[in-house]
């Protein structure tokens, strides 16, 4: 179901960047040189390429987008292909080691995992001390 639904619903390019998501990059850029920037569950790079198009992504080092679906990396890669991207569960990113990230965006992802915890295991693990997160999500029954 969910691979079919990844095929057929390509949300991309005509994306807003919420205030908050662009206060914590304009933040991080100010606080850290060249911070790496994970975008956890990130789809068809929707987010990422609205930073970029709004010049957020100049003066970061490392930007990987992950996603369960490796039809949505694929498109995230021909659209960014400076974007690292990485098919995995967003619960266990176990290619990278701990403290690895200065910013971490998780938007829309909480509400589609089993266990919220074990996602927020993984943003701080991933998180390095001083890092900033970015988590949205929408109401779930």
């Amino acid at each position: 179901m969910f691979l079919k639904y990844s095929r057929n619903h390509v949300h991309f390019y005509e994306h807003e960047i919420p205030l908050l998501l662009e206060l914590g990059i304009r933040l991080i850029l100010t606080n850290v040189r060249r911070p790496n920037i994970i975008d956890l569950g990130c789809g068809d790079g929707r987010t990422l390429f609205a930073l970029y198009k709004r010049g957020l992504l100049r003066n970061v080092g490392d930007i990987v987008g992950v996603d369960i679906s490796y039809e949505r990396i694929k498109r995230l890669k021909s659209n960014l292909p400076f974007v690292k991207g990485l098919v995995a569960d967003a619960c266990n990113v176990k290619e990278f080691p701990d403290q690895s990230f200065d910013f971490v965006i998780c938007s829309q992802v909480i509400e589609h995992v089993e266990d919220d915890r074990a996602l927020l295991r993984e943003i701080k693990r991933l998180l390095r001390k001083g890092g900033l997160l970015y988590l949205s999500s929408v109401v779930r029954n």
